[in-house]
Formats: C-alpha cells, structure tokens, sequence
C-alpha cells in the first residue's frame, strides 16, 4: 500500500469525536450514555428507614460520650500530675529561736 485513501482521510476528519476528560464536562458532551434507574436501583438509593437513623444516632452519642469520657480521664491526669509536682511548703521548725542578736 503505497497511496493513501483521500476518502478515509476526509472521512474520519470528519467524523465528530466525543470529548472526554475536563473539556467533555465542560461541553456537556460525554461517552457514557445514561440510564433511567429501575425501580430496584431507587430502592438500593433510598435513604435508610428511621430504625436504622434511630440507630446511627446512638452509635454517634455513645462514641461522642467516649471521647468526653478520655478526655475528663485525662484532664484528671494532668491535674493529679501538676498537684504532685508543685513544690509543697516546708513543714514548721520546732527548734525554737533562739535570742536575738544584739548591736552593743
């Protein structure tokens, strides 16, 4: 083959390609056709009943309790650590004083 087919070449310039990518959803022009969901498929994508919502809530509350929990256990912890730390005031002398000096 040693010519070329000016008819595929002017052909397939021709031919409109859909973009993809960033300038395809510009465009609005995109390869995937889509479909209308089946009755099925909006009952797999319905939101969840209210036993189900009833129960993430709780799992929500008893972890937020958790965290509240660790963190009075270790503001707990930092106290008792600064308390133990500071320096405590000397216990009283029972040596009584003596005489004062005097300035003869």
């Amino acid at each position: 083959m040693t010519t070329i087919d000016a008819a595929a070449v002017l052909q397939s310039r021709s031919a409109r390609r859909s973009r993809g990518g960033i300038l395809g959803f510009l465009s609005g022009e995109t390869r995937d056709e889509s479909e209308v969901p089946s009755e099925a498929d909006l009952e797999r994508l319905a939101p969840p009943g209210g036993d189900v919502r009833m129960e993430i809530v709780r799992l929500e509350l008893e972890a937020f309790r958790g965290r509240l929990a660790a963190e009075a256990a270790a503001l707990a912890a930092e106290a008792a650590v600064e308390e133990s730390a500071r320096p405590t005031a000397s216990p009283p002398s029972t040596v009584p004083p003596g005489p004062a000096p005097s300035d003869d």
